[in-house]
Formats: structure tokens, sequence, C-alpha cells
């Protein structure tokens, strides 16, 4: 079955560098479900920014679930290979469950 509505994916992660979060689906929202290891995560919209950053907990999860906006001129928030977060370890190599819905 070819993954179309969401598509759950891996990403390794390193407390060193950020990873880009790339969209393997056209999407709307997503989720960061957590890390394979249980270690905490920091995600942020600039990785520039420290006031762009969130700390999140080791066992917790996040979600953009916001509505869409109308004004985007865009049928999709997120198209295919678009990053939709930057995301690194706050405890060494890990990989963290990401899950893409549209």
């Amino acid at each position: 079955m070819k993954e179309t509505a969401h598509a759950i994916r891996t990403f390794p992660i390193t407390s060193g560098e950020w990873t880009p979060i790339i969209a393997p689906i056209n999407c709307d929202y997503y989720a960061i479900l957590g890390t394979v290891g249980g270690v905490a995560v920091i995600h942020s919209t600039d990785p520039d920014n420290p006031q762009a950053q969130h700390v999140l907990g080791s066992g917790g999860w996040y979600a953009l679930v916001v509505p869409k906006s109308k004004f985007s001129g865009r049928e999709y928030r997120y198209q295919t290979s678009e990053t939709v977060v930057y995301v690194k370890s706050t405890g060494g190599d890990d990989q963290v469950i990401i899950e893409f819905i549209y």
C-alpha cells in the first residue's frame, strides 16, 4: 500500500548538529513521536535563533496540527522534500521518529 494520507519515518540525529526533517509526502501536519533510544530532543524552526527552539523531554511528543492557512496559495502546508523542522539530540546519537500527516 502506498503512503498517501500519512507516513512514519526515522531520522538519525546527534547532539552536535541540527538534522533537517524532510517531508516524504505532501502534508499539512507533522508529529515528533519520540526517539528510538528515549533521549530528549530539541526542535527548532530556525536553528540559528535560540528563541525558536524547544526541548522536548524524554518520553514526550509534539504535533503541529493547526489549521492550514487559506492564504498560502498552496494545496499543502509542506511539499514533498521540504524541511518541516530541525531536530537534534540532547544526549548523543539516536533516531527521532516523525509522522507526517496529509
